[in-house]
């Protein structure tokens, strides 16, 4: 994700508002699902990390104890870290099965379980230019 999807971030702000814009529509993944793994994976990340600090005040058969190698300010924060990211990975799973049985997008869905989408829902929802489909007798113009 950069300044190039920028564009199509305001087309699809304004098809979720209702507008009918002739904006670029997403590749083989939208935006927001995009978005969405990007914060699983610095939420996740935040948590592991933070979990491998908190380990060193415990006692363990591969870590000698050692709850003195950070001050009591900094344990604060990575305790608070730590916290927010257990709260965030919960949220996040809980949009993650909100989204996946939203009616409107339950296509999406249907296309994780099964691996394949209609070619209706391909042409609707999909730019052919940033998502090549094998199959197709030509490549798109601007794709190496």
């Amino acid at each position: 994700m950069g300044p190039k999807d920028i564009p199509e971030f305001k087309s699809e702000i304004l098809r979720e508002l209702g507008h009918d814009v002739p904006g670029p529509k997403p590749g083989k993944y939208p935006l927001g699902n995009r978005l969405y793994h990007l914060a699983i994976v610095v939420v996740g990340l935040g948590a592991v990390l933070t979990g491998l600090l908190m380990i060193q005040r415990v006692r363990t058969p591969l870590l000698t104890r050692n709850p003195y190698f950070m001050s009591d300010a900094t344990w604060g924060w990575t305790y608070l870290l730590h916290g927010f990211a257990g709260v965030g990975l919960v949220g996040l799973v809980m949009a993650h099965v909100y989204f996946a049985l939203r009616p409107d997008l339950f296509w999406i869905t249907r296309g994780m379980i099964f691996g394949w989408i209609t070619r209706r829902q391909y042409l609707e929802h999909h730019d052919r230019g940033r998502w090549n489909v094998k199959g197709e007798k030509t490549q798109p113009a601007g794709r190496v």
